[in-house]
Parts: C-alpha cells; structure tokens; sequence
C-alpha cells in the first residue's frame, strides 16, 4: 500500500499532486454572483468533506465583511464577499490550506476558475 497523504490532529500532510485534488474535491462552489449594483462578488461555498478546512485568501482580491483567514467547517457553506473593484466574467479563486503541508512551512495553495452568473 503507497501512503499518499496523512491526517494528524486535523493537519494534512503529504505531496502538493495529492493534497490539492483532495482539497479540490472537497469544496463545492454553489453560486457566484454580484451583488445588486455593486463590485461585490458573493461565492457559496460549501465543505462536503468531513474535516474542518482552514483557509486564507492569497488572491489579489479582498474580502468585503471578513477576514482573510477563515473556516470552512465540515459540511457547511459559507458565503464569501470578495471585493474585485470592476464586474468580471470568470474569478480564480485561490485560497491556502492552512492546515495542508507538502513540506516543513509549506502549505498548499488550491484554485478554482469561477464562472460567474
């Protein structure tokens, strides 16, 4: 048996071609909208896995109501309010896994290209 990626205390650790379709997969995007008259993109998220996920924005863009780190806890949604500054087609979404490790200090970075409504 070939050990591709471990769990302990909630940290996941193992190679990045293993951890980030993990991460990937574990995370549904609902819905990506503006909204009304504003430069307020709102992106449902929802965690299907069964471990809490903690994440940081690592993208150019902003949160409007929250901070950039923030958690996903298993089998939840959570809307996030990213402020782009102008209306876009298509966001990548890209967020750390802070409790994701492919080396020492090294966390795993996942993105995702959303198309938006």
């Amino acid at each position: 048996m070939i050990l591709l990626f471990a769990v302990y205390n909630s940290l996941l650790v193992g190679k990045a071609e293993y951890l980030k379709p993990l991460l990937k997969s574990s995370i549904q995007i609902h819905s990506a909208v503006y909204h009304n008259e504003t430069q307020v993109l709102a992106i449902t998220l929802e965690n299907i896995s069964s471990s809490d996920l903690l994440f940081e924005n690592v993208m150019p863009y902003t949160f409007y109501s929250s901070s950039p780190i923030f958690t996903l806890a298993a089998g939840e949604k959570k809307t996030l309010q990213v402020k782009t500054l102008k209306k876009l087609k298509n966001l990548n979404l890209r967020l750390k896994a802070l409790k994701a490790f492919s080396a020492p200090k090294e966390q795993v970075t996942v993105q995702w290209n959303v198309a938006i409504e």
